[in-house]
């Protein structure tokens, strides 16, 4: 097995010495298919003869007793053919999520496409907070906030840790591996889903995002961008599981992730439909990165051209020395869920689960 280009050597390593099959090299492969998208990816992670661990994604979830649980897939029955449609589609399911919160929401806001929209749907609705990391692991700036103080929004500033880096290629890309030292462990751990920990940039104070609706540009590039197929099943045709690095922090602090992108993604063909129609030509580049739908949300809201979306900026935390500390981040994961196993905290309800 390689990550780009060096071998990795995953060391056996068991957190209990009761439970000798439970290692993050043996469930890597498992949380990896996620993908594959919500009908193909893997729901069984773990199982013994005492226990069974399951994970769901955009499922109706039922629990019966003395039966295994089952998923029901959600589908969104959206009814959108053109860009006003589809916008106006965006706007009222946004509202409806952010409505379930009475604080206003906050919006992760670089100067990509993608977030820059996020932000001025949610403007348009209420209130908001934008939330602007400085910089990219590579240094280069990617902070949001002359388009969040354009939009009208207040900005919580965040300042990414400085690591020693080294630039490695992936694909038409320059990524910078960051290498993890012991000190950040007991924040980074939260954001290890098992396979990479990219969304460790996006640690912030608790109190910026709990109790909240937190909104983000993610998925955007197969969403909103032309570089992969459109699938109703968010396929994706790497190994990427961007996002699901966000559970726990999000389950710590109580808050609601909305990918603006990944809402109504079952209709993706008439998403790209969209997109490559005449009538959003004027807001197309003719560049490998092109995403006409965000750009006129964001240019017809008064954002100059040049302010976003003219470079691909990587902000994910990559790993230089994950093979080494994936077993000790893991460690820590288990050690926070394990108090509840061995009390009895989770228990089997009879009850179907949304």
């Amino acid at each position: 097995m390689a990550r780009y280009g060096r071998p990795i050597r995953w060391r056996c390593w068991w957190p209990r010495r009761d439970r000798p099959t439970f290692a993050i090299w043996r469930l890597r492969t498992v949380l990896r298919s996620i993908h594959r998208g919500p009908s193909a990816y893997r729901r069984e992670v773990f199982a013994t003869p005492e226990i069974r661990i399951c994970r769901f994604a955009n499922a109706f979830v039922t629990l019966a007793p003395d039966a295994a649980p089952a998923d029901r897939a959600q589908c969104q029955k959206a009814d959108f053919d053109s860009y006003e449609t589809y916008v106006a589609f965006l706007r009222d399911t946004t509202a409806e999520a952010m409505a379930n919160y009475g604080k206003p929401a906050s919006v992760y806001l670089s100067r990509g496409y993608d977030s820059p929209a996020a932000a001025m749907l949610a403007r348009q609705i209420g209130p908001a907070t934008a939330i602007c990391l400085d910089q990219t692991a590579k240094g280069n700036d990617d902070d949001g906030t002359a388009i969040a103080e354009r939009l009208g929004m207040p900005v919580v500033s965040a300042t990414r840790r400085k690591r020693a880096t080294r630039t490695v290629r992936a694909g038409p890309w320059d990524l910078a591996l960051e290498t993890i030292a012991p000190d950040d462990h007991a924040t980074t751990f939260e954001f290890f889903n098992g396979t990479d920990i990219s969304e460790e940039s996006m640690l912030v104070p608790d109190e910026v995002v709990a109790d909240r609706a937190i909104l983000t540009g993610w998925l955007g590039d197969a969403l909103w961008g032309f570089e992969y197929p459109p699938s109703p099943d968010l396929q994706r045709s790497t190994n990427l599981a961007a996002g699901t690095g966000l559970a726990d922090f999000r389950l710590r602090t109580g808050f609601m992730h909305v990918p603006i992108p990944a809402l109504g993604f079952n209709r993706a063909a008439a998403i790209r439909t969209i997109g490559l129609s005449d009538a959003m030509e004027p807001w197309r580049l003719g560049t490998d990165y092109d995403r006409p739908i965000p750009r006129r949300l964001v240019e017809e809201a008064g954002i100059p051209r040049s302010w976003f979306g003219m470079a691909k900026q990587f902000t994910a935390t990559k790993a230089a020395n994950l093979h080494e500390i994936a077993p000790l981040l893991f460690d820590r994961l288990v050690d926070r869920y394990a108090p509840a196993v061995e009390t009895g905290a989770l228990v089997r309800l009879p009850t179907e689960m949304v």
